[in-house]
């Protein structure tokens, strides 16, 4: 079993960073499954590092894995279409873990935090078809971590988590500038923390964690600015995974 899963998506695979239930129990276990098919998840490699809570991001082509509780500052990287073990990447600018990834075709994005010591602000940013170390890209409006995000081709909202309390925040980027984080609007409800997100390429879909484990759907549109919508309802669970074969990361 394992909790603060995160995963990783191209148009026809999803690949899942498997992490153990608890602080003694880190993995550096990749699996994948066929969006197409329903069957269970297969063996796809290792990653470098042996990690856990920490950011995924994805195009078409590469999955990127960016910091953990374990390792705080390791980038390492997959090709979705090929099984096999990760490759080093570079490191983070900041060292971290619960930071929120997310991507455009070209560029990857690591948003929030915590350092082990402090919530982080830190916004930084790769180009997926190279390698090379994180550069800073800006701040989010708060700092925080276990935060959700979403992405078109062009922008990338970043929503929910914990500031050291639970937060409603959503705020946006354009993901080929550089600058801070803008508000976007705020979530359905003020008790927001354990955040994860899919999205199309158009609407992006947060379910968070509220103090009494329920969790419900929230819905927003990428390319405008507001409040979120209720979409429906989970189970009575949280830490949940998500994957989609159509986000800002595919073109």
């Amino acid at each position: 079993s394992s909790a603060n899963i995160g995963t990783a998506a191209s148009s026809t695979r999803g690949i899942i960073r498997q992490s153990g239930l608890a602080n003694s129990a880190y993995t550096n276990t990749l699996e994948f499954i066929t969006f197409s098919t329903k069957s269970k998840a297969t063996d796809f490699g290792d990653r470098t590092v042996t990690n856990s809570r920490g950011a995924t991001l994805s195009n078409s082509t590469r999955g990127i894995f960016a910091g953990g509780q374990n390792d705080k500052t390791t980038m390492d990287y997959i090709t979705i279409a090929s099984v096999g073990n990760a490759t080093d990447f570079g490191d983070l600018s900041v060292a971290r873990y619960y930071n929120a990834g997310v991507a455009g075709t070209t560029r990857g994005i690591s948003a929030g935090g915590y350092t082990g010591s402090a919530y982080s602000d830190v916004i930084d940013y790769v180009t997926i078809s190279s390698t090379g170390n994180a550069t800073d890209f800006g701040n989010l409006t708060e700092a925080a971590q276990k935060k959700g995000a979403v992405s078109s081709n062009t922008r990338a909202v970043i929503g929910g988590g914990d500031t050291g309390s639970n937060t409603n925040v959503m705020e946006y980027i354009t993901i080929a500038s550089t600058g801070n984080g803008t508000d976007f609007g705020d979530a359905t409800t003020t008790a927001r923390h354990t955040s994860a997100a899919v999205s199309s390429s158009t609407l992006g879909l947060f379910h968070n964690r509220t103090t009494s484990h329920n969790i419900n759907i929230d819905k927003i549109t990428i390319a405008s600015t507001g409040n979120a919508t209720d979409w429906g309802d989970l189970d009575n669970h949280y830490q949940k995974f998500t994957s989609s074969n159509s986000h800002g990361g595919l073109s």
